[in-house]
This record gives C-alpha cells, structure tokens and sequence, in this order.
C-alpha cells in the first residue's frame, strides 16, 4: 500500500480546477459543455488514447457513432476506424 496519495490528489485537481473556472462562464450552459469536454479528454487520458485524434475520429464519422455511441468510446474506437478503413479498401478494389 502506498503511503502518500499522490495519485488521488492528481486526480482530483483537475475536476477543482474546473469548478473554479467554471464560476467565470457567461451562461450556465457554457459551463455544462466545459464540464462535459474536460470528462470526455480526461477520459480519454485514463485510457492511454489522444484525446484530439479522438474528438477528430468522433467528429468525422458523426453518422456512425449516432448509430452505435458504444463502439466509439475512447478505448475502443480504433476498432472503428479499422473496420472503416477495411471496407473502404474493400470497396476502392471492387
């Protein structure tokens, strides 16, 4: 067992970081959507992936994750983008 708790403390000063910040939004809904992209980056960071590559693959197929949002999660999106990349092959050769 460790005996600091570094890692805890880590964790928790970016969601404090955000509260703060979030006093400073004009709209409340402005803070909502802060709050919402730094869970979907600080997920992505947790799980070992870019969150820009990330956020770029879930903007680009749209349609796709519209239609099934629990194969585009961070740790599994590139799964995605294989299948993808193996059909456009597929098609480009037919």
């Amino acid at each position: 067992m460790p005996i600091d708790n570094n890692h805890a403390e880590e964790t928790l000063k970016l969601p404090i970081r955000g509260r703060k910040l979030s006093y400073f939004f004009k709209t409340p809904k402005g803070a909502e959507v802060a709050s919402i992209n730094l869970t979907v980056i600080m997920t992505c960071v947790r799980a070992d992936v870019n969150p820009r590559d990330y956020l770029l693959a879930v903007l680009r197929h749209s349609d796709a994750v519209a239609e099934n949002p629990e194969n585009w999660m961070p740790w599994n999106y590139h799964q995605q983008l294989e299948r993808i990349k193996s059909s456009e092959k597929s098609d480009i050769a037919a």
